[in-house]
């Protein structure tokens, strides 16, 4: 038989990146991987808790998601979250930059990166990142709503919509939510709550409710003024026993 044949082996040559195409974000928990034929990046995104601040890297990188050093493009990047904070929120990326961001909805968040000018050159393809999963923070305080309002996480007032005018005698729903300082709803912390109408003095009691723990709101509880004006409020306090330590709203 003939002898077996050595294996050949070539010397060593680089491989260069090919021309820009796409940008990529990476999120905490994630790395490149260059010459991916999926989305070029590996990992599992860890979870971030509201309004704490953390770093998104952004790559300008060819069809095989290998990195072009020296490429420069203008990028803005974007959250799906309305009331994220990125820092900044555009600068020139000469091959790849991170940005600052704090995101303060609690639920599942997507960051955005695209070009500020889209017809400049060269064009890239924009980016959406791995789903980031926002936690909340830890409960401070309850939070009123009123017909006509919803709970809005993350914004500046835990509340989206207005109340809802009232007539004097007719009851009317009300609910109470455990939230953090960013006003996202917060599970499993229990508390009995209890409403009062400072500005009603006639106002009958209301019976308290319990927060349920795997919601973080309590059941509708019914309320009724009597004296008619303009300007009243309820107030929310945590009953006990024993308190928990939560902000009246």
């Amino acid at each position: 038989a003939a002898p077996a044949l050595s294996n050949g082996v070539s010397g060593a040559m680089d491989l260069l990146p090919n021309s820009p195409t796409r940008l990529r974000t990476l999120t905490p928990g994630e790395t490149r991987v260059p010459g991916s034929t999926t989305n070029g990046r590996t990992g599992t995104v860890s979870p971030v808790q509201a309004g704490f601040v953390f770093n998104v890297t952004v790559d300008i990188a060819d069809a095989f998601w290998n990195l072009t050093p020296g490429v420069t493009q203008e990028i803005r990047l974007t959250s799906d979250d309305p009331f994220a904070v990125i820092v900044p929120t555009t600068q020139v990326i000469t091959g790849s930059a991170v940005y600052a961001v704090t995101l303060k909805r609690a639920g599942t968040t997507l960051v955005h990166a695209e070009l500020v000018n889209g017809l400049s050159l060269p064009s890239l393809s924009a980016d959406d990142s791995t789903p980031i999963t926002v936690q909340p923070g830890t409960p401070s305080r309850l939070l009123t709503i009123l017909p006509g309002e919803t709970f809005s996480q993350g914004s500046p007032t835990g509340k989206g919509g207005a109340p809802v005018d009232q007539t004097a005698g007719t009851g009317f729903s009300v609910q109470v939510g455990v939230v953090d300082n960013f006003f996202n709803l917060v599970t499993g912390r229990l508390a009995n709550v209890l409403l009062t109408v400072p500005s009603d003095p006639y106002a009958p009691s209301i019976s308290t409710a319990a927060v349920n723990g795997g919601t973080g709101i309590t059941s509708l509880m019914t309320a009724s003024l009597r004296r008619a004006a303009t300007g009243h409020y309820l107030v929310a306090s945590d009953f006990g026993p024993p308190p928990s330590g939560l902000s009246n709203d």
